[in-house]
């Protein structure tokens, strides 16, 4: 049942506040929704390439800028310990997704930062995750999934100051390529 106080607050506001906040409850709920999918998905259909390419689908659906690094421009970057972690899935190589939100007609200094984890699938690599266990480690990417649905909010809330997420996208799988515990990565 509504306190009074709840029903003082609605009350007091009016049709273009409610419609506002009903506009931002709604894109906030997609986007939790969104999120909560690509989670779900199996870790053969969402891998670095897949999560990409749902990056790449989100950009162009709400005039969002979308650079998507390819494993050479990451080596070129020295970003070793990224390419060390998925460096066991050659099937599916490591991709470094950077999005950017910038609000239109108005230069902002304020800029926000969103990171979120993108292991696709963490097996563990050479360290395998028990069996019990493995069945979870699709969701070592819900936090880039988070921060890409983020990012579609974001389009269609139009805050006032530019935000970019970066998404750090690889797998963690054994191979003869993969980094074996104690390795000294530079």
């Amino acid at each position: 049942k509504p306190s009074p106080q709840s029903w003082q607050i609605a009350t007091s506001l009016d049709t273009k506040q409610a419609n506002n906040l009903i506009t931002r409850a709604k894109v906030n709920a997609e986007s939790i929704s969104n999120a909560r999918d690509l989670v779900n998905e199996p870790g053969n259909a969402i891998n670095p390439q897949t999560l990409a390419e749902h990056a790449k689908s989100i950009a162009k659906d709400n005039q969002l800028k979308i650079k998507v690094l390819s494993e050479a421009a990451c080596k070129k970057q020295n970003m070793n310990l990224f390419l060390a972690v998925g460096a066991g899935s050659t099937a599916n190589p490591p991709l470094l997704i950077h999005m950017t939100y910038s609000p239109k007609g108005k230069s902002s200094k304020r800029k926000v930062f969103l990171v979120g984890k993108g292991v696709t699938f963490d097996s563990g690599g050479l360290s395998l995750k028990s069996g019990a266990g493995m069945m979870e480690m699709k969701i070592d990417m819900a936090g880039s999934a988070a921060v890409l649905s983020t990012m579609k909010s974001i389009a269609k809330l139009k805050p006032h100051f530019e935000v970019h997420a970066i998404v750090a996208a690889t797998e963690n799988m054994p191979d003869g390529k993969s980094c074996r515990p104690g390795d000294i990565v530079t």
